[in-house]
């Protein structure tokens, strides 16, 4: 969330908040089309590395295809005004990522593999029946881990090249690594988790005590769910990254969010 829409939230000012969100995404605009995919060559990154990374890769990529279906739902269900314009903007934001990871996929030359378990979670939470459960579920849980994950990549990729032999083998990921994933990928999270923290805001005080507990249990399952997700040494650990400090991190952020908008529910680590 940048800091003039964390004050805006602070300040209890959903609508300004949004209001500011959408300049943002106005200002910030960009198209998968126009990086330059021709200087990536994969070649020289043995297979299995490759493989692990597309494997990677396919998990993010179908967190976004049920995050482009879940915004693309509750636009649909929206009055006329910035909450829903906000919701068509990130539809497209969505789109931009999906493509992005089919481009990425075909730079790698390996297919990836989605886990059941990521497959299962993201569809029920896009499917989720409330508009509370839809925004905690998309927006602060599945958006902010992603976030968590782009954000930390130029450190990840810093600990993987910490020799100049490796680096040199690793050198076609620095692109995407130190430069597309937290400059253009994190940048469109971060006003996704603040338009989710705006909605719930102005939305969690008014639900009742039975739906509010609902809520909060499946918020607890889901992040739990997520946070195997990120420590699953299947998906993570195989391309070298540090998936114990990876769900750390997405799991602090997604309590302190849980928090900030009135909700009890906390992730335990996996």
């Amino acid at each position: 969330m940048s800091a003039s829409a964390a004050a805006a939230f602070a300040l209890g000012d959903p609508q300004h908040g949004v209001a500011h969100l959408l300049t943002l995404s106005a200002r910030d605009a960009w198209g998968v089309e126009a990086l330059p995919w021709a200087a990536l060559d994969f070649a020289s990154i043995p297979r299995p590395v490759r493989a692990a990374i597309a494997d990677m890769v396919a998990q993010l990529s179908c967190g976004e295809r049920a995050a482009l279906l879940g915004a693309t739902r509750f636009a649909t269900t929206l009055p006329a005004g910035l909450t829903r314009d906000m919701c068509i903007i990130q539809a497209k934001d969505e789109a931009r990522h999906v493509r992005f990871f089919e481009a990425l996929t075909d730079a790698l030359g390996e297919p990836g593999q989605v886990r059941t378990m990521t497959d299962e979670l993201v569809r029920e939470i896009a499917a989720d029946p409330t508009p509370e459960g839809l925004m905690v579920g998309l927006q602060i849980l599945m958006e902010g881990a992603a976030h968590a994950f782009f954000v930390d990549a130029p450190r990840a990729f810093a600990g993987l090249a910490e020799t100049p032999e490796i680096a040199m083998l690793l050198e076609p990921l620095r692109l995407v690594a130190t430069d597309w994933l937290p400059r253009r990928l994190a940048k469109d999270e971060s006003r996704h988790v603040a338009f989710g923290m705006f909605y719930l805001a102005e939305h969690v005080p008014n639900l009742g005590r039975d739906a509010r507990r609902v809520l909060e249990t499946k918020v607890e399952r889901w992040g739990h769910t997520i946070a195997r997700s990120a420590a699953d040494p299947d998906v993570v650990s195989q391309t070298g990254l540090d998936g114990a400090f990876l769900c750390g991190r997405a799991v602090a952020h997604m309590n302190r969010r849980l928090a900030q908008v009135g909700l009890d529910a906390r992730v335990e680590l996996a």
